[in-house]
């Protein structure tokens, strides 16, 4: 069974190149290195990227969950994820 991480919210950590997920781990243990991924309705996977680094951050509202970071270098691609909608999603990761 692949481990599950349940997402709250998102937010783009732009000074650092970071989009940050935060929720809660649904089943097993995250870890930087991992390999998230979310399946859409239709069988595709509109995201698929490595785990950067698991944190909590000094964000409002945000604070006491962990949250998983995605390194980006363009500006589109934090676009196209941000525009996924997050909130309520789970992602699956392997190691």
């Amino acid at each position: 069974m692949p481990f599950t991480f349940e997402v709250h919210a998102a937010h783009a950590l732009g000074e650092r190149g970071l989009l940050a997920l935060a929720g809660e781990v649904s089943h097993g243990t995250v870890q930087a290195g991992m390999l998230a991924s979310l399946e859409a309705e239709d069988g595709t996977q509109p995201f698929r990227e490595r785990v950067h680094s698991v944190e909590y951050l000094d964000i409002p509202g945000l604070e006491g969950f962990p949250a998983l970071t995605f390194h980006y270098r363009a500006p589109a691609k934090l676009q196209r994820w941000m525009a996924l909608g997050w909130k309520g999603r789970t992602l699956s990761l392997t190691p």
